[in-house]
Parts: C-alpha cells; sequence; structure tokens
C-alpha cells in the first residue's frame, strides 16, 4: 500500500482506489472514492458546490466547480 497526500480532487479520482477526506484535520469520509467524493462531502470539507461529469475520453468523474 502506497500512501499520497492530494489536493488534487481530479487526480485522486483518477489515480486512488480508497481515500480519506479531511475537513481541519477531521475526517469527513473514508472509502473507495466513488463513495466519498460525492457533491455533498466536497462541499463539507472544501465549502464549494460541484458538478461530477463523465470525463468525455476515460470514464473516470471530472469535479468540475458549478458557476454562479
Amino acid at each position: 500500500m502506497v500512501t499520497v497526500l492530494l489536493h488534487d480532487l481530479n487526480l485522486t479520482v483518477r489515480y486512488a482506489a480508497e481515500i480519506l477526506l479531511l475537513y481541519r484535520g477531521r475526517p469527513v469520509a473514508q472509502g473507495p472514492v466513488a463513495a466519498v467524493l460525492t457533491p455533498e462531502n466536497i462541499e463539507l470539507a472544501f465549502g464549494i458546490e460541484v458538478e461530477l461529469l463523465p470525463h468525455p475520453g476515460e470514464g473516470f468523474p471530472l469535479i468540475i466547480k458549478k458557476m454562479g
């Protein structure tokens, strides 16, 4: 097992199998990437609203900040 610290959520979606999502050093969620990186959890941890859209060529989700 390899441990990596990432702040780029789109890299996390692409390369990680399981993650621990933190907010101010405290766990928000832990487990498989698809179960943890939900719009609700991302808003809790980062304070921004996002959409998950399918990557056009690769199939994994892209995390995009909602505009407006």
